[in-house]
């Protein structure tokens, strides 16, 4: 989805975009094509000589599309790969959430989240520019035409639970089973999942049972659900830039690796709550840290006020200007 924000700024700047993607799930697909981008499927090789599959596929697609930017943005994008990339006829960008790779090679790298830090690349790139911080976090258009919400409510009546687009522990089920015991009995939960959730029919089976629970699947009106909600109890994925800007208070949850140092950071900035671990004992923290939140609306208020101050929705403008600085759009 922030490729999709990249690729939106871009077309507003005048460009045009081109996805090329292995396993693309038709509902993304289908997004894509919505955003008038052209989208270029390729059949995955067996894990043995994907990486050189990828990368020749990759080439052709670039050069039959002659991009001014290639973007790469997936953890298993390491040196090699963005090094078989590198080629005069265009420049490259990488996008990073943790700096786990030995080196970088990219014309520009990308970290968008709260904790990046130079430190993370060290010596680590050659004649890249590296741009740093929640400044550059790209956010979809739906997202910047809604206009934040600059007042946090006394109480909650909404509250929002997302844990990522697959997740595939299925922990959202086990979370809400916890909020459902932890919230105030006329309090609507709205749970949001992705095109990619493996547990679709058995939360669309238990959530038909519960009046005050709604399931959304990939929902057109997003951003007006997050909107309308009070709290937000969400991984510590991109979805937390979203709910910022949109004034949403939140408790973050660790579900992948590259997660914990931007629930810290944010924790530490005041911008969120971050919750006990997955992994140990999911259970151990939220409800106590639920109930902290949901009593205090003056700590809600100065969460979502932090984060306003971290995102203000012109991330993916100002990638696209540094972008176009050495290119031009086209």
């Amino acid at each position: 989805m922030r490729c999709v924000a990249l690729a939106q700024a871009w077309q507003e700047a005048g460009g045009t975009v081109a996805f090329a993607c292995a396993e693309l799930p038709d509902a993304l697909e289908s997004r894509l094509h919505s955003e008038q981008c052209a989208v270029h499927r390729f059949e995955s090789a067996p894990a043995s000589r994907r990486e050189a599959h990828d990368i020749q596929e990759t080439l052709r697609i670039a050069n039959t599309t002659h991009p001014q930017w290639l973007v790469l943005d997936g953890y298993q994008f390491g040196p090699d790969y963005q090094l078989a990339l590198r080629d005069v006829k265009w420049r490259l960008m990488v996008i990073d959430d943790d700096g786990r790779h030995e080196a970088y090679h990219a014309n520009v790298l990308l970290n968008q989240n709260a904790g990046a830090a130079a430190v993370f690349y060290g010596r680590h790139t050659h004649g890249t520019r590296i741009l740093l911080g929640c400044q550059y976090a790209m956010l979809r258009r739906e997202f910047r035409q809604m206009s934040p919400k600059l007042a946090t409510s006394e109480s909650i009546s909404q509250v929002l639970l997302t844990l990522g687009g697959a997740d595939q522990g299925n922990l959202t089920e086990r979370f809400l089973t916890i909020l459902r015991s932890g919230l105030p009995a006329d309090c609507q939960i709205n749970v949001l999942i992705g095109p990619a959730n493996p547990h679709v029919f058995r939360l669309r089976e238990i959530t038909a049972k519960m009046k005050d629970v709604a399931l959304h699947v990939s929902p057109s009106n997003l951003p007006q659900i997050m909107a309308s909600c009070d709290l937000a109890v969400t991984a510590a994925g991109s979805s937390v830039y979203e709910l910022g800007y949109l004034g949403v208070p939140m408790l973050l949850a660790v579900t992948a690796e590259n997660q914990r140092p931007i629930a810290a950071a944010l924790d530490h900035l005041g911008a969120a709550v971050r919750i006990d671990e997955l992994g140990t004992n999911p259970s151990a923290d939220l409800p106590s840290a639920l109930e902290s939140l949901i009593s205090d609306p003056a700590r809600r208020a100065e969460c979502a006020a932090k984060f306003r101050q971290l995102v203000d929705g012109q991330g993916a403008a100002r990638v696209v200007a540094i972008l176009s600085e050495s290119s031009g759009v086209a």
